[in-house]
């Protein structure tokens, strides 16, 4: 055998075929290969989609023609990773693990159960399945290879639980491991089963069969001429679709082949893999309708299909039957959900089965029945020729032995027995509280002491078969099948009062197995397990804070991946465990806010995202369904904070920037600055650090000017209030002390208040020796000079005086904002210019007091 690019064998008797189209394949994308050396976790959706749609090339594919891969950038690993949210996955995962990361964690825990000699009871059957897997491929003849595979699916076993391991996963994660490395091809692995093909491993396989059932139908729709032969040969694509999806058609396609489908596959979801099904069926129809039976039919698609070397027009085609999407899909499933395989017994069978119990049938056409069923039902029921056993009751009572004689005396049928002879037997079995049986040749009916009936089929004195069982009333309790005395198989049961009814599979008087159960508390379809829902299914509330769930269920709470649209217009996609979300799932409210990220008991906690429908967002920490912990948020209107939060509030340590420039970081408490903070204010240049309370300045703080001076004192609600120190810049840094009102300054005088601005104030500044002890200098007057708005440095004192005025009554009512929308007005000039103005007067000989 011929081995491809990649170590599988292929029938040499195609190898001039397979180098043929080869040669054009890499001559194709050596062209396009340098279009995809940017592509990164940022790449946007629609950019990925257009590479997946031109084709990639893996990272460890054997250079066949130097000259031809020199410029190409390999990145399939990269491009399967980020497709399928596989790495997305990984990050989240890892993000809650301390020292190392998930992956090891878990084989940590592998290691340590072998080591006490309790390992998992799939751990035996992955050893089994891996020296199985590719046999023949270079890889796994080495015992490194093997070890990867058996690391990889012993981890899925312990992670996933409840699904185990399965035949096919092997294959699964054999192939990825070609191009990816161990930890990655465990987490593909878990993106496949868990969310990509989510059900396919259950315990029932019943999924599986859904989908043949849903191809089924799609091909009934896009190949009419192809179905109508399906039927014709009685051919069951069950047969097809079980190793198609369940494998991802590893081994059903070459190589090359099957990684284009993979890089659809994992882009686009299991719809593809439909859509890729109806290509493959599409591509091989004309031989397929010459096929005589169904193996004879399965032979020739699986030769057509290891054929299929050039894949591109296949995918064409898939690609070309858009309407087959997720929302198809899944509507088509749920149809089927509740539908038995080809094996199940049909519903003219049963209706032949319910006119016999009725009728009463002997003889032949009963016989004929039973004959025509007792192949279909066998294993199910344990065979229905076993039913059919021609005997007669011994009887332990003899009253019942002389009213079944008198019955028998005249000829009668038990089920034509006239009304007095049935109330006898039924008045007896009151009295003796024991059932009474009157059966001939297998069939007969069973009266109980509560006054229900049983008519249907018996074997061995215990009800076996197709029977029905009625109350007192007269009404239908359970029609369907038995077996030892208790309803097992296909079976309806309704309440009394036929306000609950369940249609579906039974085991010893349990659900169990597919089934429909209609209540006036839910509406429920899908898969049970002793009594409970278990397995994949959908289930309808009624009322305000209900809804629809679909997904998986275990002991009948909703546990695994599932869907749930609520009433009110929310919907959750994500992990669930005992009946509330658990674990990583995506919440999508009714007015458009969206959040991402971790659950516990139906609330949100742990690591999350939030957006608005507005456009705000919040990235961080989450408890008890709040905003809690360390995280960022953008507001609307361009604001952003990161830091701590407390009850959906701002509280703790943490920094915002304001849309503007301004910013603050120090304490907050119930959504405000309270503590010890710093706020710089952008529009003034100001800078304020002290003491905030309810997000205003409140007790002791510095705020800083952009001209160097500093004030020192006392704050309250924004506002400079009491005592405080002024520090003038320049190298004197001469301070002065300033008392403030209602934010704003005086100075006592023979125990009067003084504004600083009055001219009285400056008539006398000559007599004030504290204010002339504050000269800074010609250095000083030189820079205010360089400061003025257009005034050159020759304008006199008295010109620069009266620009500094009018500058500084424009500034009076200018404000900057602080916090959540706080305002403090710039009023600090006041006393710090006014002593540079008296400082000027009395240096200047030019100046006199009205200049000012």
């Amino acid at each position: 055998m011929a081995q491809d690019d990649y170590g599988f064998s292929f029938d040499p008797s195609f190898q001039s075929e397979y180098l043929s189209f080869h040669n054009r394949y890499l001559e194709r994308k050596a062209a396009i290969a340098l279009q995809k050396i940017n592509i990164t976790p940022t790449t946007t959706s629609k950019k990925l989609k257009q590479y997946v749609a031109n084709g990639v090339l893996n990272e460890q594919r054997p250079l066949v023609s130097i000259s031809i891969y020199r410029n190409i950038q390999l990145i399939r690993s990269k491009m399967w990773m980020m497709t399928s949210g596989a790495l997305k996955k990984k990050e989240s995962a890892n993000s809650n693990c301390e020292s190392s990361t998930y992956y090891q964690e878990i084989l940590e825990k592998n290691n340590k159960s072998i080591e006490r000699g309790k390992p998992l009871e799939s751990f035996h059957e992955v050893e089994k399945d891996i020296t199985r897997t590719f046999p023949g491929h270079p890889v796994y003849e080495t015992q490194e290879g093997l070890d990867k595979l058996k690391r990889v699916l012993q981890a899925y076993a312990r992670r996933n639980k409840q699904v185990g391991y399965c035949q096919s996963m092997n294959f699964i994660a054999a192939f990825a491991l070609l191009f990816l490395d161990e930890e990655d091809a465990f987490w593909l692995l878990a993106t496949i089963v868990e969310d990509l093909c989510a059900g396919i491993w259950s315990r029932t396989m019943m999924n599986i069969q859904v989908d043949a059932l849903v191809l089924a139908e799609l091909t009934k729709e896009k190949l009419p001429e192809l179905n109508k032969h399906f039927e014709k040969i009685h051919m069951s694509l069950l047969l097809l679709v079980t190793k198609w999806f369940m494998c991802v058609f590893v081994g059903i396609l070459p190589t090359e082949s099957t990684l284009r489908v993979w890089d659809f596959f994992l882009a686009q979801g299991s719809a593809f893999l439909f859509r890729m099904s109806l290509a493959i069926l599409s591509h091989v129809q004309q031989d397929v309708l010459k096929a005589k039976d169904p193996m004879q039919c399965v032979k020739i698609v699986q030769q057509k299909s290891k054929t299929m070397f050039d894949v591109k027009g296949p995918i064409k085609i898939a690609l070309k039957w858009e309407d087959v999407n997720k929302d198809k899909v899944e509507e088509l499933r749920y149809k089927h959900r509740a539908a038995l395989s080809s094996s199940e017994i049909t519903s003219e069978q049963i209706e032949a089965l319910r006119e016999q119990v009725k009728g009463g049938w002997t003889g032949s056409a009963a016989s004929s029945v039973v004959s025509s069923l007792s192949t279909t039902y066998k294993g199910i029921s344990g065979g229905i020729s076993s039913w059919y056993r021609g005997r007669k009751e011994n009887y332990n009572n003899y009253l019942a032995k002389q009213q079944v004689a008198a019955a028998k005396s005249r000829n009668a049928n038990v089920f034509e027995m006239d009304a007095a002879t049935q109330t006898l037997l039924m008045d007896f079995a009151v009295q003796s509280n024991k059932p009474i049986d009157f059966v001939v040749e297998g069939i007969g009916v069973r009266l109980y002491s509560n006054g229900s009936k049983y008519q249907g089929h018996f074997a061995n004195n215990k009800r076996e078969g197709y029977g029905i069982l009625y109350y007192a009333n007269g009404k239908t309790e359970y029609d369907g099948f038995w077996k030892m005395d208790k309803k097992w198989g296909e079976g309806t049961h309704t309440n009394e009062d036929a306000s609950v009814v369940y249609k579906g599979q039974w085991k010893a008087d349990e659900y169990h197995g597919a089934g429909h159960l209609v209540s006036p508390m839910e509406e429920y379809m899908g898969e049970w397990r002793h009594n409970k829902r278990d397995g994949r299914g959908c289930t309808t509330i009624p009322g305000a804070d209900a809804g629809k769930y679909d997904g998986e269920w275990k002991d009948d709470l909703a546990d695994g991946k599932g869907t749930m649209l609520f009433n009110n217009g929310d919907r959750y996609d994500g992990d669930w465990k005992a009946g509330a979300q658990e674990g990583r799932g995506i919440m999508v409210y009714k007015n458009g806010d969206r959040y991402d990220g971790q659950w516990r008991d139906g609330l949100r906690v742990g690591k999350g995202s939030f957006y608005s429908a507005e456009g705000e967002k919040y990235e961080g920490e989450w408890k008890r369904d709040k905003m809690e912990g360390k995280g960022s948020k953008t507001y609307l209107n361009g604001d952003r904070y990161e830091g701590e939060w407390k009850n959906d509030k701002r509280e703790g340590w943490g920094s915002a920037v304001f849309s503007d420039g301004s910013s603050f970081e120090g304490e907050w408490k119930n959504n405000r600055q309270n503590g010890r903070g710093t706020a710089v204010y952008a529009q003034q240049g100001t800078r304020y650090e002290g003491e905030w309370s309810g997000g205003k300045k409140q007790g002791h703080g510095k705020m800083f000017f952009p001209n160097g001076d500093v004030y020192e004192g006392e704050w309250r609600s924004d506002e400079r209030e009491g005592p405080g120190i002024m520090t003038a810049a320049g190298p004197n840094a001469m301070r002065t002390s300033v008392t403030f009102e209602k934010g704003r300054d005086y100075i006592l005088e023979n125990g009067i208040k003084k504004e600083p601005y009055r001219s009285d104030f400056d008539v006398e500044a000559d007599k004030d020796k504290r204010l002339r002890r504050l000269s800074l200098g010609a250095e000083v007057v030189a820079e205010r000079t360089r400061q003025s708005q257009g005034l050159s440095a020759s304008l006199s004192s008295s010109s620069y005086a009266a620009a500094k005025e009018d500058e500084a009554a424009k500034s009076t009512d200018e404000s900057v904002r602080v916090g959540a929308g706080k305002y403090m007005g710039n009023r600090h000039m006041s006393a710090i210019e006014q002593i540079r103005r008296k400082n000027m007067a009395a240096s200047k000989k030019d100046i006199n007091s009205e200049d000012i």
